[in-house]
């Protein structure tokens, strides 16, 4: 769930699943599990030129299992029709 305010700001949070059919994943934030939840949020910022579209995102994963945050981040281009 995302919510854009009238300025740039983009604020989200929201729930990811997982699930690997082969084995798990050795990153600490899977919790050395096959499946589980994780939850996600978005800071990103946007800026609109004529045509196109820059966003810029911050994008944190935190896992209840194990309580681990891993941070990600984004960067994306567009084209506004």
């Amino acid at each position: 769930m995302n919510y854009t305010f009238e300025k740039s700001w983009e604020l989200g949070i929201g729930i990811v699943t997982y699930d690997f059919d082969y084995g798990y994943r050795s990153d600490e934030i899977f919790a050395s599990k096959e499946n589980g939840v994780l939850i996600t949020s978005v800071l990103g910022f946007k800026k609109k030129f004529n045509w196109m579209l820059l966003k810029v995102s911050f994008t944190p994963l935190y896992n209840p299992t194990n309580s681990k945050i891993q941070l990600y981040g984004g960067l994306s281009f567009g084209i506004l029709f």
